[in-house]
């Protein structure tokens, strides 16, 4: 893991933010709620590590008066130091100097380096150009938007390959040698031609300046390699979708940094901004296991809208992940950890499906019992009469705790907008052959109740313990023959029940829905 905290400070929509970092992450949350501003935030902390780039739309717009950006990021250096501390064993080796140097800016395995930003002032760092550079070499960062790359050209994978295939620069000076000595030694065309070049070029006084390793590395690569023009399939990319293309350049992308990422001192971290754009669903779950396989060589931070790709990643056992909902409220946006599955939760983790998934990314979740009160919600007419209900996720999940759990806000805390309804029989139930009745409670949140305390203890608290004491000790009046009953006290019991519940978000019919004429 590269990054363990974030920290953004008055950057546009961004008030003042600050969450962990795990392996992949995660932020979901509706267009316009900020989450573009997060991962142009980390760019320009990047872009302006060794140059500086001025970019006057950085800055707080809601208040004129804020006129400071301050963005930190603490690295992890436990890695880092592990290698460090083994090559520098070896008194010999090429970049002992520079080993040192990491090992020097590191304190208790880590490295806080924190941009601040005033308008028509510069950049102001707290730590050294030297020390930056050497996060900006040993922690890269690569930015990958769907909506931007150049599906059917790949050039900008060269620098990468470049930088892989790079070789010291003594080793590069050697082999540079070799060939020249081979171009000397042979008498074919081939040799001859260069040679004549080469006389030609130094008769007009005309050098080429000279290849860096990187570059050297690149065309012996292309030529070891055959080509620099990629292809899939043998054909020519412009023949193929552009999900085609956006997914293998994304997976080949990954596939040369976790080269990259074994052979050098390098903790590379990729932004994914909605990787899943033009992506069939099968390809969005391949994307993601390969995401989720190379996490323990690569640092993710992935915008999406998709809910595949967090089903993907709920239905993961190990704690490689964080998923951050995003809000957009009064002005600004906020940043609120979802709870992913426990141990205990592996019936949620089983369960779990792309309609469930899609409650993270709704306006607003109505959970309830069954087909029918999806039917009667969803019924077109009703639209018309209620447009509201088309802005709704009707989710069949009040009859079944395991969904329950899955798509609740406040289980998984995320911020949206959260109702259920239930009939009155799931929450009250007569005891056979008595004249009494059962009170359920049917949220988790309610067993924390006891903690309560101040009015908020006396309304909720004392509510449910009158609303259970008449259940168990009121005996109340029936009409026969169909024992419907019109008892007064009946009728408080229901009213209460009703009240009680609504502090849970959760509106208690006395039938079921369609029968229903309750406000």
């Amino acid at each position: 893991m590269a990054i363990k905290y974030i920290e953004i400070e008055g950057f546009r929509s961004i008030r003042n933010e600050r969450w962990t970092m795990n392996d992949v992450v995660l932020l979901i949350g509706k267009n316009g709620s900020g989450k573009s501003n997060i991962l142009d935030a980390l760019d320009y902390f990047y872009k302006n590590m060794i140059f500086e780039q001025e970019d006057d739309s950085i800055f707080d717009r809601n208040n004129r008066f804020n006129n400071e950006v301050r963005i930190q990021i603490v690295y992890d250096m436990k890695r880092v130091g592990r290698i460090v501390n083994a090559n520098l064993q070896d008194s010999n080796a090429v970049y002992n100097g520079f080993y040192r140097k990491i090992r020097a800016m590191s304190e208790d395995n880590k490295v806080v380096l924190e941009l601040r930003k005033r308008k028509n002032k510069p950049v102001v760092w707290n730590a050294d150009y030297n020390i930056r550079q050497i996060l900006n070499a040993v922690f890269p960062l690569y930015f990958v938007d769907a909506r931007q790359i150049q599906l059917t050209d790949w050039e900008n994978l060269w620098g990468l390959i470049g930088d892989f295939t790079k070789l010291e620069n003594s080793n590069t000076d050697n082999v540079k040698s070799d060939l020249w000595e081979y171009f000397l030694t042979q008498n074919d065309e081939l040799g001859s031609k260069i040679k004549n070049l080469k006389k030609a070029l130094e008769d007009k006084k005309i050098a080429l300046k000279d290849m860096s390793a990187k570059e050297f590395a690149r065309t012996i690569t292309a030529i070891a390699l055959d080509g620099t023009d990629f292809q899939y399939n043998q054909k020519s990319l412009d023949g193929y979708s552009d999900g085609t293309n956006a997914y293998n350049y994304t997976t080949v992308l990954i596939e040369i940094l976790c080269l990259i990422h074994r052979t050098k001192l390098k903790e590379p971290v990729i932004i994914l901004d909605e990787p899943e754009l033009s992506l069939h669903h099968t390809m969005i779950d391949q994307l993601m296991n390969r995401i989720i396989e190379s996490s323990d060589q690569l640092q993710y931070m992935i915008s999406t809208h998709s809910a595949r790709a967090v089903k993907n990643l709920l239905e993961q056992g190990e704690a490689i992940y964080d998923i951050y909902h995003i809000s957009y409220v009064k002005e600004y946006s906020h940043i609120q950890h979802v709870n992913g599955f426990q141990q205990d939760d592996r019936r949620e983790q089983i369960v779990i499906t792309d309609s469930h998934a899609n409650s993270f990314f709704a306006k607003m979740v109505v959970s309830v019992e069954g087909e029918s009160e999806q039917e009667v919600l969803q019924n077109k007419y009703l639209r018309c009469l209620f447009p509201t209900l088309t802005e709704i996720d009707i989710v069949k999940g009040m009859s079944n705790q395991v969904v329950n759990n899955i798509i609740s806000p406040v289980k998984r805390n995320y911020n949206v907008p959260w109702m259920s309804i239930v009939d009155m029989d799931k929450v009250l139930t007569k005891k056979e052959n008595e004249n009494s009745f059962v009170f359920r409670t049917i949220h988790s949140q309610q067993k924390k109740e006891a903690y309560l305390y101040g009015k908020e203890r006396m309304e909720r608290l004392g509510l449910h313990k009158r609303i259970r004491a008449m259940a168990e000790k009121c005996r109340f009046s029936y009409q026969y023959p169909f024992f419907s009953c019109e008892d007064s006290n009946y009728a408080i019991m229901k009213k209460l029940i009703r009240q009680y519940y609504w502090k849970y978000q959760t509106i208690v019919l006395n039938t079921t829905i369609e029968g229903s004429r309750e406000k």
